[in-house]
C-alpha cells in the first residue's frame, strides 16, 4: 500500500480525548507505553502540513474521505484532490460501482443508499446507523425490493451491496452534495440533508420513501411484520433511508489503472492479515469507526490496542505513509524519502536514541496546528435518543491543556504527552 489512512483516530473535543486516554491506560500491557508500534511508526516518518476543510467538522465529507481522494495522486503528489471533487461531492459510490463492474454507462452518477432509523424527538430527529439496527441481509433485500418501484419512477436503479448499504444509480445524483452517514449518526439530521436546490429531489424522495413504508398497503404489510419481529428482539425499525457518496467519476478516473482498497466506507481493512501488498493502493482503516460512532470509550481504547497490534504485525509497510484523521482534519506522516516541501520536520531521520527530541518537535508542530480553528459554532454531540444531545464546543482546547490523548503516548515525560495532545487535538 502507498498510504494507510486511520479513520476516527481521535475524538473532536479535549474532554473526550482525555477520557479515552484514561480508558486506554489500564487495558494496555505497558500503561507507560500503551501503543509502542504506533509511536515507532510516527518516529520514523515526517509530519506533513495539516489538511482541513474550512468547514471543519461541519463539512459534508469526513477527513478520511478527503485523504483517500488526495491519495489518488500517489506519494508526493499535490495535496489537492481532483479539481472536480469537493466536500460532499466525492463520487465514492461511483468508484465502488466501477470496481464492482456495475457501470451501465461510463459517465453514470451513483450514490449509496442506507436503510436507517430516524428517532423523532421533541426538538430534533436523530439518525441511527444501519449497524445499530443490525439488519439481516434478508431484511435489507426485502426492503430494497419494496422501494425499488418508487425509485424507478425517478430513474433510479438499485443494486444490493450488503445489509447496510445499496448502490443507487441515477441522474439525480450527479450534482447533489450529500453528507457521509457518519456525520449525521447520533445527531440531528436537519443540517446534513442533501444540500441546496440540487438536493431538493432527494429530500422529496426521502419523504416519499418514509410514506411508502407505512402508507402503501403492500409495503406496509412487509414493514409491519418486520417491525414486530424486530421489536420482539429489542431492535429498532427501519423508517427512513440515507443517501451519501453521490456523484459521477471524472473522465480521468473512469476505468483508471490506479485502484484502491475498496472505498472509505468499506470495512475490509481491519487487521494486518488483510493488508494489501500493492504499492499503489491507499487503504482506509475502519477498525475504530464503530466505537467512535457509539461514543464507547472502552471499545475505542480496545480498538486502538488492536490497531497497534496490527501495526506490529506489518499492517503498515516501511515505505508507506500514515495519515491520522479525526472529524475536523487529517495529518500525514511520510517516510523521509517521500516528504516534500510540505514536511514540517527536517529531512534527516531521527535517531532512536533521541526519542524525547522527537516528541519535542511534535510540540513545535502543535503550535503550528493550533492556528487553525473551525469557522462555525457548536453542534449537538452524538446521542442515542431523539430529544437532543448536549452541545459541543466548536473550538479547540488550549495549547496548555494536558488533556487529549496523553495516556496514548505518555512514556513518563509530561512534555511528550503534551506534545502529542497538541497534535491530535486538531483532528
Amino acid at each position: 500500500m502507498s498510504e494507510l489512512i486511520i479513520a476516527f483516530a481521535a475524538p473532536p473535543d479535549t474532554a473526550t480525548q482525555a477520557a479515552l486516554g484514561a480508558a486506554l491506560g489500564p487495558l494496555a500491557t505497558n500503561p507507560n507505553d500503551p501503543l509502542p508500534h504506533f509511536r515507532q511508526a510516527l518516529s520514523t516518518r515526517q509530519a506533513q502540513a495539516l489538511q482541513a476543510d474550512e468547514e471543519g467538522e461541519f463539512s459534508f465529507s469526513l477527513p478520511h474521505e478527503m485523504a483517500w481522494a488526495r491519495a489518488f495522486g500517489g506519494p508526493g503528489a499535490s495535496l489537492e484532490p481532483h479539481p472536480e471533487w469537493r466536500p460532499g461531492g466525492l463520487p465514492l459510490a461511483a468508484w465502488e460501482a466501477q470496481q464492482r463492474g456495475l457501470f451501465a454507462a461510463s459517465d453514470s452518477a451513483w450514490a449509496w443508499m442506507s436503510p436507517c432509523h430516524w428517532a423523532v424527538g421533541t426538538q430534533q430527529v436523530v439518525l441511527q446507523t444501519p449497524e445499530q439496527l443490525r439488519l439481516s441481509p434478508l431484511e435489507s433485500q426485502q426492503l430494497l425490493e419494496a422501494v425499488r418501484p418508487l425509485l424507478l419512477e425517478d430513474g433510479i436503479r438499485l443494486h444490493f451491496v450488503d445489509a447496510n448499504r445499496w448502490l443507487a444509480e441515477g441522474e439525480v445524483f450527479r450534482h447533489v452534495r450529500t453528507a457521509a452517514i457518519e456525520r449525521a449518526a447520533g445527531r440531528d439530521v436537519a443540517q446534513w440533508l442533501p444540500a441546496g436546490h440540487p438536493g431538493k429531489p432527494l429530500r422529496r424522495l426521502q419523504s416519499e420513501l418514509q410514506m411508502l413504508l407505512y402508507s402503501d398497503p403492500k409495503t406496509e404489510a412487509l414493514t409491519h411484520t418486520m417491525t414486530e419481529a424486530r421489536r420482539a428482539q429489542g431492535l429498532q425499525s427501519v423508517n427512513s433511508f440515507w443517501f451519501s457518496g453521490a456523484g459521477a467519476l471524472p473522465a480521468t478516473l473512469r476505468q483508471s489503472s490506479l485502484s484502491a482498497e475498496g472505498t472509505p466506507s468499506d470495512s475490509k481493512l481491519k487487521s494486518g492479515s488483510e493488508n494489501s501488498a500493492s504499492p499503489l493502493k491507499p487503504c482506509v482503516y475502519l477498525g475504530l469507526r464503530e466505537a467512535a460512532l457509539n461514543n464507547d470509550l472502552d471499545a475505542w481504547a480496545r480498538a486502538w490496542l488492536a490497531l497497534d497490534a496490527a501495526l506490529g504485525k506489518g499492517l503498515l509497510p516501511a515505505n508507506a505513509a500514515l495519515t491520522l484523521c479525526g472529524e475536523r482534519a487529517s495529518q500525514t506522516w511520510r517516510p523521509p524519502s517521500e516528504s516534500g516541501a510540505s514536511a514540517l520536520q527536517p529531512s534527516h531521520k531521527t535517531s532512536a536514541s533521541t526519542q524525547l527530541g522527537f516528541f519535542g518537535k511534535l510540540k513545535q508542530v502543535g503550535h503550528a496546528l493550533n492556528s487553525w480553528r473551525p469557522t462555525r459554532g457548536s453542534r449537538g454531540s452524538r446521542g442515542s435518543g431523539g430529544s437532543g444531545g448536549s452541545g459541543r464546543s466548536g473550538g479547540l482546547g488550549a495549547l496548555g491543556a494536558l488533556g487529549g490523548l496523553r495516556a496514548l503516548f505518555s512514556n513518563g515525560h509530561k512534555t511528550d504527552a503534551l506534545a502529542w495532545s497538541n497534535v491530535t487535538q486538531d483532528l
